[in-house]
């Protein structure tokens, strides 16, 4: 944790010192760590109160050691539990070879749903460009008094890829 419930102005931007991946990503005990934290806030179940709760991941679950697949139950009901309460919106920007898993094991609205490819500059770039849209959106229809979004990435780039691989994949099934 770098910081919590801490003013947006009081922060450093992360640095190559400050943050350093190194392929230990322990995906599902983190999410599922914030998802508690965040219910537990003091306000997480005041009617004014909403979520958006950003996933970012550029590969794979390699270290989680409370959640693991294969019997992922309890983590996925966490996730539908929140997903549906009407106050959350939980988002996701995942690999192309991920995504159909990551989405599915989340609760993820499709249009929530972003996907990219790690090792190219052009798809992070995209990524990047679609997250930040995709937050501004957020912001201006919850200052509407919208609570949750179901489209967050509906209108990107990194949107449209996402529903072209889930799509795709669902034609398999």
């Amino acid at each position: 944790m770098i910081a919590e419930d801490a003013p947006v102005d009081g922060l450093s931007p992360l640095t190559l010192a400050s943050y350093a991946p190194n392929s230990s990503t322990a995906l599902y005990d983190t999410v599922a760590a914030v998802v508690k934290k965040l219910l537990s806030h003091r306000l997480a179940h005041d009617d004014n109160t909403s979520v958006l709760l950003t996933i970012t991941t550029d590969g794979d679950d390699t270290s989680s050691s409370v959640w693991k697949t294969p019997d992922m139950t309890e983590f996925r009901a966490l996730m539908k539990a929140v997903s549906e309460n009407g106050r959350w919106t939980v988002a996701l920007a995942g690999p192309d070879s991920k995504l159909r898993e990551f989405a599915d094991l989340m609760c993820v609205d499709r249009g929530n749903v972003a996907a990219f490819t790690p090792e190219s500059l052009s798809s992070r770039d995209d990524l990047m460009f679609s997250s930040v849209q995709a937050m501004r959106g957020y912001v201006s229809s919850r200052a509407t008094g919208i609570r949750r979004s179901e489209d967050l990435y509906a209108s990107s780039v990194s949107g449209h890829r996402a529903r072209a691989i889930l799509d795709h994949e669902d034609g398999k099934r």
